[in-house]
């Protein structure tokens, strides 16, 4: 039991640093300028808040069959996603 807590404490603080949910934050800011301060407020909550947390349910719920829909195995995503966090590595 408690490995398994482990390993889903580990894998949610690796989906919320991919996800990034405060790099979101000055995007967001774009669309919603004109709004008063407690909208906003509530609005970087819920984006703050709400969103990471259930996009993480969704694809840990339904992961395999997206990658299944694509035709794409659990190897081959790793090895992509692992290029994909070099080249940006190596470009910044």
């Amino acid at each position: 039991m408690p490995g398994a807590l482990i390993d889903i404490l580990n894998m949610t603080g690796q989906l919320i640093a991919i996800l990034n949910p405060i790099g979101a934050i000055p995007t967001l800011s774009i669309y919603i300028i004109n709004m008063e301060p407690e909208q906003l407020r509530r609005v970087y909550q819920l984006v703050g808040i709400s969103v990471p947390p259930l996009l993480m349910v969704i694809f840990a719920v339904g992961g395999r069959y997206i990658l299944q829909a694509f035709g794409v195995n659990l190897d081959a995503f790793r090895i992509a996603g692992g290029i994909l966090l070099m080249g940006i590595a190596w470009r910044r």
